[in-house]
C-alpha cells in the first residue's frame, strides 16, 4: 500500500490587515511553498467561487503541477450549480483536486514508496 501525505497552503484575503504588505507576504509564502515542494510532490491548487452574489452560479477549478518538469500542468474546471454558495464551490474544488491527483498518480510511470499530494 502507498503512503500519502497531504499538505495545505491556505491563503485567505482576510488574513491581511494591510493589503499592500499582506499581498507581498502571501506571495513570498506561496513562492517558497512551491519551490520547496515542486518536483518532490504533486502540487494541486484549487479554487471555487460564485458569480452574482453569495448564492448564484458556481464553478471550481484545479491546477496540478506534476512531478516532472517535462510534463505539462493539468488544468481542470467543473460547474457546480446554479444556486450554490462559495463553500459548496470550494468543497467541489477540493473533490476535483483529489480526483485529478488520483488519476495523475495512477497513470504516473515513476512511483515512490511514499508520495505526497499537496
Amino acid at each position: 500500500m502507498w503512503n500519502t501525505r497531504i499538505s495545505v497552503c491556505e491563503v485567505c484575503e482576510s488574513d491581511s490587515v494591510d493589503c499592500e504588505t499582506g499581498g507581498v507576504h502571501h506571495k513570498e509564502n506561496i513562492t517558497k511553498f512551491i519551490q520547496d515542494l515542486q518536483g518532490v510532490s504533486v502540487l494541486v491548487f484549487t479554487d471555487g467561487s460564485v458569480c452574482g452574489g453569495p448564492v448564484g452560479c458556481g464553478a471550481c477549478a484545479t491546477v496540478l503541477l506534476p512531478l516532472s518538469d517535462t510534463e505539462n500542468w493539468q488544468i481542470s474546471s467543473s460547474p457546480v450549480g446554479k444556486r450554490v454558495n462559495s463553500v459548496c464551490c470550494e468543497v467541489a474544488g477540493i473533490v476535483l483536486a483529489m480526483e485529478v491527483a488520483t488519476t495523475y498518480l495512477s497513470q504516473c510511470s515513476v512511483r515512490k514508496p511514499t508520495e505526497c499530494v499537496v
